[in-house]
C-alpha cells in the first residue's frame, strides 16, 4: 500500500507547503495532534495521522483560509479538530479505494496532547510514511487488523 503517494497527492491538493519524505521516525511527541479513521469490511484496520500542534495550527489556518498562525492568534481547537479530522478522512478514503471491497470508513477521531498514546487493538503496521513539512514531522500509518492468533 503506497501511503506516501496518497499522502503527497492529498497534500498537494490542499496545502501550498512542501512535504518532504524522510526516513521512518517515531510520531511527534509534544504537543501533538493525532487523527484516526477506522476502516472495516473486506479489509479492516485504521489510518493514523500524527503531527505537532504547531503544524496542525498552520494547516488549519491555511485550509480555513484564515491567514498564517501568529497573524490572528491560534485557531480554536474545534477548527483544528475539524481540519486534522478531514485530512485523516481524505487519506483514509483515498486508501480505501485501493483496498478490497466492500470497505467503509468511520468518522474521524482527533486527540490532542503530548502524552496521548492512541492504539488500535489487534493491529499491525501495514504501511507507514514519515515526512517533514516546515521543519515539523508528519507521520501517516496504515494499520491492518490481525486475525485471531496475531496474524494480519
Amino acid at each position: 500500500m503506497d501511503v506516501e503517494v496518497v499522502t503527497c497527492a492529498i497534500w498537494e491538493a490542499l496545502f501550498s507547503l512542501p512535504l518532504t519524505r524522510k526516513a521512518p521516525t517515531s510520531p511527534p511527541l509534544q504537543p501533538s495532534v493525532t487523527g484516526i479513521v477506522a476502516i472495516d469490511g473486506a479489509w479492516a484496520g485504521a489510518l493514523v495521522m500524527q503531527c505537532p500542534l504547531d503544524l496542525a495550527h498552520r494547516l488549519t489556518m491555511m485550509m480555513l483560509d484564515s491567514g498564517e498562525p501568529g497573524t490572528a492568534g491560534e485557531p480554536p481547537d474545534d477548527d483544528v479538530r475539524d481540519v486534522i479530522g478531514e485530512v485523516a478522512n481524505m487519506l483514509a478514503g483515498n486508501l480505501k479505494a485501493l483496498l478490497p471491497e466492500p470497505c467503509r470508513i468511520s468518522l474521524p477521531a482527533v486527540a490532542f496532547g503530548s502524552d496521548v498514546h492512541m492504539t488500535v487493538p489487534r493491529t499491525a503496521v501495514e504501511a507507514a510514511a514519515s515526512f517533514e513539512c516546515g521543519g515539523r514531522a508528519l507521520v501517516v500509518t496504515l494499520l491492518v487488523r490481525r486475525a485471531a492468533g496475531g496474524r494480519p
